[in-house]
């Protein structure tokens, strides 16, 4: 696990195979691009990405050239999320969901209220929990020691 500076907070990127509405770019390829300028800065700043939902656009039908690429531009890098409203076809994410693949493959990691992400940041204990869309925000989180800092993200409503 790497020493952090901090957590670089990812939201909304609704990554697609197919151009959104009436954008004239390579909407494809320019979200990509946004989504990998972001993972860059933050290994160089030496932040913990965490996506905070809105991975995809759509929940499904992604092409696979796409799922592929980011599967291997994340290989080796620690990224946490959260899933949102655009990332399930049901109330909550399944196995057919594009950005499950991701977490199936061990190229990000869901946060939940009783999964967070421990670690340090310039010597600080620190813990990044997450409430994914449509699910209930803990009353309480639990810490392992009074100095410990707690972020939390959440996915609208909340």
């Amino acid at each position: 696990m790497a020493e952090y500076q901090g957590i670089l907070f990812v939201g909304d990127t609704h990554i697609a195979s197919r151009t959104l509405d009436f954008r004239k770019d390579d909407y494809p390829r320019e979200s990509l691009k946004d989504f990998y300028w972001c993972l860059d800065y933050a290994r160089k700043k030496k932040l913990l990405p965490a996506l905070l939902g809105d991975v995809f656009h759509w929940p499904r039908d992604n092409a696979n050239w796409l799922l592929g690429e980011m599967l291997q531009f994340l290989n080796g890098r620690e990224v946490d999320c959260i899933y949102g409203n655009h990332d399930c076809q049901e109330n909550r994410l399944t196995e057919n969901d594009s950005l499950m693949v991701l977490i199936q493959a061990g190229a990000l990691r869901l946060l939940s209220p009783t999964e967070p992400w421990r670690g340090t940041m310039n010597g600080q204990p620190v813990q990044l929990g997450g409430t994914s869309w449509g699910q209930d925000s803990p009353v309480e989180v639990t810490r392992e020691s009074a100095k410990e800092l707690v972020f939390w993200m959440t996915h609208h409503d909340w």
